[in-house]
């Protein structure tokens, strides 16, 4: 799971997400004791993970399961840097790459770089629609947003006529729409997580000026996509913006409308965030575009969602169980089954990072929508040996193979990945699998590694403290399973999801069973099976305790 920061709250709208929490679990022998029964439950933290439909004010709408080999296209532009001006847009797109791989630090320090370059050039005070917009959209991207804005709509005047600065604005101006109605990726998408850290979700906070301005915000912004698609009807782009707009339209009238009262108005359910309308421009774009890998995946999936929407399959979990492609109409199929064929050709360049994206589409609609495992595995391989930087491929394949009880292929897998990217999340992963594999001391050494390298990620500490407290019985292993467990409970923060909330409840439950304290057990266990009742270890613990 890719974490989400507060700087992408401000330009990110998640208007689907696909959220599967996995216990890579390991069976047991029946323990001796009480204590040792409650000891066995103990499982390293859940892991999501995540596939989804994002819209961006950078780029608008796209597919966030196909992530550009961004690792590549970094290298390249570090290599074409000329040291003048020309650079501007090279350190902007930097940033974009940075800013998809969660380095914020480095994508602020790309784009402040772009901005002194713009500057350098006189863009502010030019008439230069380029450099306008440039320089504008690079200060949004920063979180600067009424110099943004000026600037943007200082390009729309110097060039009426051009389709450019009104696709810029307009994105601008959607992006502020998710702004202006507090609404972001976690909140809008699982408000139990919010109602369980306290808080209450995004729609009961709204104030009539929020929405007030919410409407006539994404209004302009529809305004600006319009005549930028008038203006070049055979350009792709426009389209794609169009269609963000158009979804940050329906999540606009989803939340004012739970906010007014109507219990229909699930905001969990990613249907709510897709716009009919937004499939028509994202075909047109197909149609002027179609060796695109990233917008035929995009266009194959928003039309089933929408199709599965009309089932009454409201949330991507009801995707991921496999009982979608049965539904789906003839035409609907037929343009998935079009879309992966024109993907299977993609595969055949002979660029290895664009053929390695053509597949990494592939085996995601292979695998989610049509359920074909064996193909979907195949393709997702394919796609990492061509390409070890896509990241979603890898993502995939873990889960495909987690879900398939293949412990034995699961570990080589996730070392590879970690060898390629060491992040927090890969290195729970790899602990993960040693532990499905009963690598006890492995295990452990795999949790120690991640917290030491990681001391301030959530999962890193919770898979330590979870380590130590399954295979380490000595009682000065809780005093350092109660300092991590201190810690992480810090780390949580206001906008935790479920999942993490979840599994600091039934760690904590669990820590307090083996430390002789079992009202605290039984107190945590009861508010993390609130919000997961199907979780088991927490539910059998419970059992165990009373």
């Amino acid at each position: 799971m890719r974490p989400r920061r507060c700087t992408r709250s401000l330009a990110l709208l998640w208007l689907a997400g696909l959220s599967l929490a996995l216990g890579l679990l390991m069976q047991a022998a029946a323990p001796a004791s009480g204590k040792e029964r409650l000891r066995r439950l103990v499982r390293l933290p859940r892991v999501s993970f995540q596939i989804g439909v994002g819209f961006d004010s950078r780029r608008g709408f796209g597919m966030t399961l196909t992530t550009p080999g961004a690792g590549g296209e970094i290298e390249d532009l570090r290599k074409a840097m000329e040291g003048d001006g020309r650079d501007a847009p090279r350190y902007q797109r930097l940033g974009a790459l940075y800013y998809d791989l969660a380095d914020s630090a480095q994508a602020r320090q790309a784009w402040l770089r772009a901005v002194e370059l713009y500057r350098r050039q006189g863009a502010e005070q030019s008439d230069n629609a380029t450099l306008l917009v440039g320089l504008g959209e690079v200060l949004g991207a920063l979180g600067r947003a009424e110099e943004a804005e000026r600037l943007l709509r200082k390009a729309v005047k110097v060039a009426p006529g051009d389709w450019r600065p009104q696709a810029a604005l307009g994105r601008f101006l959607a992006s502020q729409t998710v702004v202006a109605i507090a609404l972001d990726a976690h909140r809008a998408l699982d408000s139990s997580a919010i109602a369980a850290a306290g808080g209450q979700s995004a729609e009961a906070r709204l104030e009539p000026a929020q929405a007030e301005k919410g409407r006539k915000l994404i209004a302009e912004a529809l305004a600006c996509q319009d005549r930028a698609v008038e203006f070049a009807p055979q350009e792709v782009e426009p389209y794609i913006s169009r269609a963000g707009a158009r979804c940050v339209h329906a999540a606009l009238n989803a939340v004012l409308a739970a906010a007014g009262g109507d219990e229909s108005q699930d905001t969990r359910a990613w249907t709510k965030f897709l716009a009919p309308a937004a499939l028509s421009d994202l075909q047109t774009a197909v149609r002027l575009n179609g060796r695109d890998f990233r917008l035929l995946a995009a266009a194959a999936l928003y039309e089933v969602f929408l199709a599965a929407g009309e089932h009454g399959l409201a949330r991507m979990e009801d995707l991921a169980r496999g009982a979608v492609w049965g539904l789906l109409p003839d035409g609907t199929r037929q343009s998935v089954r079009k879309a992966m064929d024109r993907l299977e050709d993609l595969t055949q360049g002979s660029e290895a990072r664009p053929a390695a994206g053509a597949l990494e589409a592939l085996g995601i609609l292979q695998y989610l929508v049509v359920r074909d495992l064996r193909g979907a595995e195949s393709s997702l391989r394919r796609a990492v040996a061509l390409d070890p930087a896509r990241e979603q491929a890898w993502e995939t394949l873990i889960l495909l193979l987690a879900l398939s009880d293949r412990p034995a292929e699961l570990l080589p897998v996730c070392e590879a990945r970690l060898k390629q990217r060491d992040t927090a999340h890969n290195r729970v992963l790899v602990a993960k699998a040693c532990e499905q594999l009963n690598l006890q001391d492995r295990t452990l050494a795999e949790g120690e590694a991640a917290q030491r390298r990681y001391p301030d990620d959530l999962t890193a500490n919770l898979a330590l403290v979870a380590a130590l407290l399954k295979y380490n019985s000595e009682p000065v292993v809780l005093l350092r399973a109660a300092q991590l467990l201190s810690k992480a409970e810090q780390l949580l923060g206001a906008s935790a999801s479920r999942d993490e909330l979840v599994n600091v409840l039934v760690i904590r439950g669990l820590f307090f069973g083996l430390a002789d304290r079992p009202d605290d057990a039984r107190a945590h266990l009861r508010k993390g099976l609130e919000l997961d009742p199907d979780h088991p270890q927490a539910r059998e613990a419970l059992e165990l305790l009373e």
